[in-house]
This record gives structure tokens, C-alpha cells and sequence, in this order.
């Protein structure tokens, strides 16, 4: 058994692997050291295969034999490593299978030792070390065993933090597109993480009281407060660029959606963005009359009732999510100068 004062480098590497920009580097890197050899490390989820590698890079053969070949072994349960059991090269390859040649080749000149183990949350990690020149002794092997289950831990550890990182930048990225920004407030009132909000007096009395509401801040902002479950604090939501009118969606958006026409996808656009039909129409540089006219044929296209049901229709749901645009120039929907003509606008294209 290795001495636990000997592992405790190890188990603080891995307590620091779901932090790590490159999980698992500064674990392989101590252990690589600790054999003066290579540390290679293959993770599975979903049949998906990370690899990590440190120390001295290994032959080509060898690192596809640890990263592609026994992988593809894994899917076979005949062929799969068990669990916590450490192999060495003569134990992985027939000596009279033709197909294990070039393996047995790469191992002529280095030695291997691997194990794996299946993590409790199902995935699959398989740990191993190679050196040159040298032969692996039984305490490398034992070293191996006893790690293994501490890094089948801190792999489901791992998986579990990039996991929650694509869930905070999914809706960072949604909370941007709607143009939010977010602050959490602990059970106290003081401020834990997110934006800097200027706390008023109905603020600190909405935050004791817990309530769902719209209250305004220091600054005179409106700020939507939502506790959070178990008196875990609040959660406050304001906007980024004050009460402006949003910026029209994509145009191309709306005319795939609704099969608009380029001029109906623009001035749908504008009109979604708040700033009303004649506002629509000036910026397109049509008349008022024109304007009305193609207000009526976007409501019976996208099946709403009047201006404000559409404002409703593009501004919920993934709409409110849609990409953005400029708004376009005054004028660039205009016919000839005098003419009371509707601008002729071509389909958008699917």
C-alpha cells in the first residue's frame, strides 16, 4: 500500500481538477513525475472520449493504443477492461493475434500499465503510465489501484462543473440577447454575485420581505426581484440599456417564420422593436397609407390581432431571443420620389 502522506499530493490535484482550465493537468503532471514517466488519462460520456497526457510525450502507437484502441475495445464487454485491475502489455495483446502485431512493436520499447474504472455516475475513465527504458516495478502498479477510484470520483466531479458552466453561459447568453443583466442577493440583503445594483430603501424593504416584485433601485431603475426556493436569497433582474426601444430582429428571422416578404420582414422588424406603425414607415420612407396597408397584410400572415398582439407574438418566447439588427436607414425601403406605389419586396430566402 503507498503511504497516504504519499497520496496527498495527488488528492488535492484532483480536488482541484473541476477548476482547472485543462482537467486532470496538474494530478498527471505530479504523477508523471512521481513515476518519471507518462501520465495519460482517457475520459467517457456518452461514448464521447476526452484525453489528457503529461510528461514526456509518448510514440505515436502508444498514445493511439491508450486513446483510440482501447476505447474501441471498451464498447465491446468481452474485450473491456475490468474494473480497478491494473494490465500491463502481455496481458492486453494475443501474442499470435496478427492484428495486436504493431501493438506488441510499440511496447517492444516501452512499458504500460492501465486501469479502468467506471465512475458512479456512468462514465468511464482509464488511467494509465508509460515509460521508456525502464520497467514499470509492482509499486507503480499499486499506485494505480489505489488511485483509480479517487479519479472515477473526481471525473464524474469534472463532468458535472463543465456541465453547470454550459448551463451558466446558455443563459447568460439568452439574459444578453434580452438585454438583462442579473444580481443575487443573499437571505441578509447584501449583494453575492452578478451586477452591481445601488440599493434604495423599497429595495431593502422588497429583499426582507421576499416578494415577487418590480421595485426600483438606487438609480432609479426598475428591478425585478425573484426569491430563489428555500430562502436561498433573490435573485434581481434589471435591464442593461435602460427603457430604450430594442433593435429590430434580423429581418431574414421573421421572413423565414412567416414567409414575409423582404419589405414585410423589415417593417415587421420595426414595428416589433415598439416604435409603432408611422415611426415603421417613416424609417422605410413610405407614407402613412402604405404603412397601414402593410401593417394589415403582416397581421393576417402571422395570424394576430392589431399592432399590439404582434408586439406580443415577437417579443415572447424565442423570439425575444432572436438575433438583432441595426435599424435599417430612413429610406431604404422607399419607392421613387412622389410615388404613392407600395415598395415591391422579394421573398425571403429559407
Amino acid at each position: 500500500m503507498i503511504p497516504f502522506a504519499d497520496q496527498i499530493g495527488p488528492i488535492r490535484a484532483l480536488l482541484r481538477a473541476p477548476r482547472e482550465a485543462a482537467p486532470f493537468s496538474a494530478f498527471l503532471a505530479g504523477l508523471a513525475a512521481a513515476v518519471r514517466g507518462t501520465a495519460l488519462l482517457a475520459l467517457e460520456r456518452d461514448r464521447v472520449w476526452q484525453a489528457a497526457t503529461a510528461g514526456s510525450p509518448p510514440a505515436r502507437p502508444v498514445r493511439e493504443f491508450i486513446f483510440s484502441e482501447l476505447p474501441r475495445r471498451d464498447r465491446f464487454p468481452r474485450r473491456r477492461l475490468r474494473d480497478g485491475r491494473v494490465y500491463a502489455p502481455d496481458e492486453l495483446l494475443d501474442p499470435i493475434d496478427p492484428a495486436d502485431r504493431a501493438w506488441r512493436e510499440a511496447f517492444a520499447r516501452a512499458d504500460l500499465r492501465v486501469v479502468r474504472s467506471g465512475t458512479p455516475a456512468g462514465a468511464t475513465v482509464l488511467l494509465a503510465l508509460v515509460r521508456t527504458g525502464r520497467p514499470f516495478a509492482a509499486v507503480d502498479a499499486a499506485r494505480l489501484s489505489e488511485l483509480a477510484p479517487l479519479v472515477a470520483e473526481a471525473a464524474d466531479a469534472v463532468l458535472a462543473a463543465e456541465a453547470e458552466r454550459l448551463d451558466a453561459a446558455a443563459g447568460a447568453l439568452a439574459l444578453d440577447r434580452l438585454g438583462l443583466s442579473w444580481t443575487l442577493f443573499d437571505a441578509d440583503g447584501r449583494v453575492r454575485a452578478g451586477a452591481h445594483v445601488v440599493v434604495s430603501r423599497s429595495l431593502a424593504e422588497s429583499l426582507r420581505a421576499g416578494q415577487d416584485t418590480i421595485v426600483k433601485g438606487g438609480d432609479g431603475k426598475p428591478l425585478l426581484l425573484v426569491p430563489l426556493p428555500e430562502g436561498g436569497g433573490m435573485l434581481a433582474f434589471q435591464a442593461t440599456e435602460g427603457e430604450e426601444p430594442l433593435a429590430p430582429i434580423e429581418p431574414g428571422v421573421l421572413g423565414r417564420l412567416f414567409g414575409l416578404a423582404l419589405a414585410e420582414a423589415r417593417f415587421a422588424a420595426h414595428l416589433a422593436a415598439g416604435i409603432g406603425i408611422a415611426e415603421a414607415g417613416r424609417r422605410l420612407g413610405w407614407r402613412l397609407e402604405t404603412a397601414r396597408h402593410y401593417s394589415k397584410r403582416l397581421y393576417q400572415k402571422t395570424g394576430t390581432r392589431g399592432e399590439a398582439a404582434w408586439v406580443a407574438r415577437a417579443r415572447g418566447g424565442v423570439l425575444a431571443l432572436a438575433p438583432r439588427a441595426a435599424a435599417a436607414p430612413a429610406g431604404s425601403g422607399r419607392p421613387a420620389r412622389g410615388s404613392g406605389r407600395r415598395p415591391r419586396g422579394r421573398s425571403a430566402t429559407p
